[in-house]
């Protein structure tokens, strides 16, 4: 017998509503269990649905963070180490990037600001050491600006995308929900922290604070 609905309203106004029964289902069926059994929040899961099934995200992109989180995956990941909230309302909790194709123009956007850009340009443009612009300057450019990019971020392991916020607690992790990193960081820390506690915590009260 269900117990609860989790429900969230669509981009095109309609309702989606998974009942924690198929949520359960889909845990297992996605590989959650052996990954980390009984640590991972039914809100997790409805996230997981919705970045895999309406959002298109590739779900071994989340299940290759997870597994590396819990060292059960040695495989080389380009994306940001695990980082701790040092803020409240999100203070003591965790958060771990996942990376998908999605995410390639912001990460494009964050490690090539203006200043760069223009000294890339300057590079190329300079080397060439001639007033005539030539296709082979601005494949050189173009690739400079996007695979030449995307290749410098993943060597340094800075690549980003959103987020999995999971708590520790007796040396094991608990995964707690999954979700954009906010533009506004302090509305949108709360939102995240109050979703968490209304969901999340339910499960798992030993995480709760006093």
């Amino acid at each position: 017998m269900s117990l609860s609905t989790y429900k969230t309203q669509l981009a095109d106004g309609r309702m989606l509503q998974i009942e924690d029964t198929e949520l359960e289902r889909f845990a297992k069926d996605v590989g959650l269990d052996n990954i980390a059994p009984g640590r991972y929040s039914l809100l997790f899961v409805f996230k997981f649905v919705l970045y895999t099934t309406i959002e298109g995200i590739e779900a071994n992109f989340i299940l290759q963070e997870l597994k590396r989180l819990e060292g059960l995956s040695h495989d080389a990941i380009e994306t940001k180490a695990p980082t701790q909230f040092s803020k409240e309302p999100l203070k003591g909790l965790w958060h771990q990037h996942f990376f998908s194709a999605r995410f390639i123009p912001k990460n494009i956007a964050s490690h090539m600001p203006p200043k760069k850009v223009e000294a890339t340009v300057k590079r190329i443009f300079d080397a060439a050491e001639s007033p005539v612009v030539t296709k082979e300057m601005i494949h050189e450019l173009a690739s400079a600006l996007t695979h030449g990019a995307m290749e410098e971020r993943a060597s340094q392991k800075k690549l980003t995308g959103e987020w999995i916020v999971f708590a520790k607690h007796d040396k094991k992790n608990y995964y707690l929900t999954l979700t954009v990193h906010p533009t506004d960081r302090t509305t949108g820390d709360q939102a995240i922290f109050d979703e968490i506690n209304d969901m999340a915590f339910a499960q798992f009260p030993f995480l709760m604070r006093n």
